[in-house]
């Protein structure tokens, strides 16, 4: 299965999913939902991620691997 953006980045912080929804104050479950694409997350929370990793919503949401 291949990963996307946000699993890579999450992996790359060396930080679990638990602490990522802690981050963006979203419940595990449901950021654990995003990751594997079966949900988007609210506008709200993907721009908290994408300033938390400095990237922009497109990278997050994208599977290219090349950061923007």
């Amino acid at each position: 299965m291949q990963m996307n953006n946000a699993q890579k980045l999450r992996k790359l912080y060396k930080k679990t999913q638990n602490d990522i929804a802690d981050i963006i104050k979203y419940p595990k479950p449901l950021y654990a939902a995003f990751e594997l694409n079966k949900m988007s997350l609210p506008e709200n929370k993907l721009i908290m991620l994408s300033k938390y990793y400095n990237v922009t919503v497109d990278y997050l949401l994208s599977d290219s691997g090349k950061e923007k």
